[in-house]
C-alpha cells in the first residue's frame, strides 16, 4: 500500500525537516478576517450559478480555464479551482438526495455543456461526479449489511459509468487536477487494489502535487469503514505533506486534519503529531495569513491543549490586544472548542 511504500522516506523528511529552525510568527499579522474569505468563495459560486441559469457554457468554460491556467488561490490558499468545481457540481446536483429518488435533474445541462465545448475537462469531470454522487444516493448511509441489493447494484453500476466517463475521456480531462479528486472518490466507492490506488495518487500527485482536494478525497481511502485506521489516516496526511512540501511547506498536514475532522470522532486528539500539526499550521498561515485559517489553527491548537500556541493566532489577529485579554479570549475559545468537540 502507499502508505507502507512511503511510511520510510516521509518519516524520514519530517525528522529532518522538523528538526532545524521552526516557522516563526512573531511579526506576521493578520491580513484579513474570515468574512473576506467567504465573500470571494460566495463570488465564484454566484458567478457559477449565473452561468448555469443562463446557459452561458462559455462563461462556465471560461472560468475554469482561468481557473486552471493561473492556479490562483483564495486568500486562506484554497484553489480558487475547487471552489469552481465544487460551486458547479452543487449547482447541478438538483434531485441527488433520497427524498427524491436520487434523480439527476441536470444531466441534460451537462451533455449539452459538453457538446458546446468538448475540449474542456469541466463538463465531463462534473457528469463523472454527478454520476458518482446518485450512485452514493442511492447507496445512502445506512452500515453496509443494511442496504437493500436493488442499492448496491445501482450504486456499482453509477459509479461504474462515472468511471467510463473518465476514463473515455481522459486525455481531455486529466489536464484539471479535479479529475483526480473525483477519482480518488471513485476508486474507493469501487474497493480497487492497493495497488491501483497507488498507482492514481502517484500519477496525480505527479501531475499536480498542490491541489487540495486530491489527499481530502483520497484520505478517505485510509479510514477505519474502509479498511484502514486513524494511523494510516495520519501517515497518509504526512505523505500529503511531503508530497507537496515545495508549493506548501509542511501545511497538508494540518489542512487534512481540519477535513478529517468531519469523521466526528476527535481523531485530532488520537493520532496528530503535535510538533509536526504545529509546524504545519505555521506553514500555512504565514503562506496564507487570513482569519478562515487563523480561526480554524486557533480551534486545533485548543483541542491539543495548547493555549500558548492558540494565543499566537489571537496576536496576530489582534496585535494591540493587551496579554490579558488574549489570555481571556483563548480561554473561552478553548473551553468552547473542547466542548463542542
Amino acid at each position: 500500500m502507499l502508505i507502507r511504500r512511503f511510511a520510510m522516506a516521509v518519516g524520514i523528511f519530517f525528522a529532518c525537516a522538523c528538526q532545524p529552525k521552526e516557522v516563526n510568527l512573531d511579526g506576521v499579522r493578520q491580513q484579513a478576517g474570515a468574512a473576506r474569505e467567504k465573500a470571494e468563495r460566495d463570488r465564484i459560486t454566484r458567478d457559477v450559478e449565473t452561468a448555469i441559469r443562463s446557459k452561458d457554457f462559455n462563461k462556465l468554460s471560461a472560468m475554469q480555464k482561468e481557473f486552471a491556467t493561473s492556479r490562483e488561490r483564495s486568500g486562506s490558499g484554497t484553489w480558487k479551482l475547487e471552489i469552481y468545481h465544487a460551486s458547479v457540481q452543487f449547482h447541478l446536483g438538483d434531485g441527488l438526495v433520497k427524498e427524491r429518488a436520487c434523480q439527476y435533474n441536470k444531466k441534460d445541462f451537462v451533455d449539452s455543456w459538453a457538446a458546446a465545448d468538448p475540449t474542456n475537462p469541466a463538463p465531463i469531470i462534473t457528469q463523472a461526479q454527478l454520476l458518482t454522487n446518485q450512485a452514493w444516493c442511492h447507496r445512502g448511509v445506512a452500515p453496509a449489511a443494511s442496504v437493500p441489493p436493488d442499492d448496491w447494484a445501482k450504486f456499482a453500476d453509477g459509479l461504474t459509468i462515472a468511471n467510463q466517463v473518465l476514463e473515455t475521456n481522459k486525455k481531455i480531462a486529466s489536464i484539471d487536477p479535479e479529475f483526480y479528486a473525483v477519482k480518488a472518490m471513485l476508486y474507493r466507492g469501487l474497493a480497487v487494489s492497493p495497488q491501483d490506488f497507488d498507482a492514481l495518487i502517484n500519477e496525480a500527485t505527479q501531475r499536480e502535487p498542490d491541489y487540495y482536494r486530491t489527499y481530502f478525497n483520497a484520505i478517505w481511502r485510509f479510514a477505519p469503514q474502509w479498511g484502514g485506521s486513524y494511523e494510516q489516516m495520519e501517515q497518509f496526511a504526512r505523505f500529503a505533506a511531503q508530497k507537496s512540501k515545495d508549493g506548501e511547506g509542511a501545511s497538508l498536514y494540518a489542512r487534512l486534519f481540519w477535513v478529517m475532522e468531519g469523521c466526528n470522532c476527535d481523531i485530532l486528539q488520537k493520532v496528530a503529531d503535535w510538533p509536526l500539526l504545529r509546524r504545519s499550521m505555521r506553514d500555512a498561515y504565514v503562506r496564507y495569513p487570513v482569519g478562515w485559517n487563523g480561526d480554524q489553527f486557533i480551534k486545533m491548537a485548543c483541542l491539543m491543549n495548547q493555549p500558548e500556541e492558540a494565543s499566537l493566532y489571537v496576536k496576530a489577529a489582534y496585535p494591540g490586544m493587551e496579554p490579558s485579554q488574549v489570555q481571556g479570549w483563548v480561554a473561552s475559545t478553548c473551553a468552547a472548542a473542547v466542548a463542542r468537540s
